[in-house]
């Protein structure tokens, strides 16, 4: 009897183990989801970037660029196929680029080796914002332990550092970039007179 009731409760909770991994994976897909995440936190001040230059390649002409945020303003984006908090925050990712694509750099860097399987994943999901594919560099070895990892770069200086998922398409982003931008406007104006 003992033994009977011991099985039912083990098999009801595996039963609910399953059924929660499902609903997890189903909900950690929806595009809704990420709008869900709160936006990521806006640095009080100003900090260095640690990475130095980037080197990546690109996914659309295979060309290798040299990032050094050190003028302007870029969002730089390090993620994984595998990555599934990276995959979560894609959407709102996909939406800040169609809001400010033409105003500010976009890097969205994946540090798969792959460059297939990249381009079949942005095929896939529809995504329009520009990928790149990660050299690894010294300084860029332990990024796989940090995805997704998020800069907003302004004149070499990181108004955002953030480690993990994020809503990116967030109100408190819009306002921050334009501000950035208003800055950005306010040196080529003083510099063009």
């Amino acid at each position: 009897m003992v033994k009977n009731i011991l099985l039912l409760l083990l098999g009801l909770f595996v039963l609910l183990l399953i059924m929660g991994t499902l609903f997890i994976k189903r909900v950690a897909g929806n595009e809704e989801f990420a709008e869900l995440k709160g936006p990521p936190t806006v640095l009080a001040e100003p900090i260095a970037n640690p990475f130095g230059t980037i080197y990546a390649v690109s996914i659309a002409d295979k060309d290798t660029i040299e990032l050094n945020p050190g003028s302007g303003l870029a969002f730089i984006n390090f993620w994984a196929t595998w990555c599934r908090p990276c995959i979560s925050e894609m959407p709102t990712i996909e939406k800040l680029f169609q809001a400010y694509k033409g105003k500010m750099a976009f890097y969205i860097i994946s540090t798969d080796k792959s460059e297939s399987k990249i381009r079949g994943f942005m095929k896939n999901r529809g995504y329009e914002f520009p990928v790149y594919r990660l050299i690894k560099t010294p300084k860029t070895d332990s990024l796989a332990r940090k995805l997704p990892l998020t800069l907003l770069s302004y004149n070499s200086e990181l108004h955002i550092y953030h480690s993990g998922s994020a809503n990116w398409n967030s109100r408190a982003v819009h306002q921050l970039i334009e501000e950035l931008s208003e800055l950005s406007e306010g040196q080529k104006a003083t510099n063009g007179s």
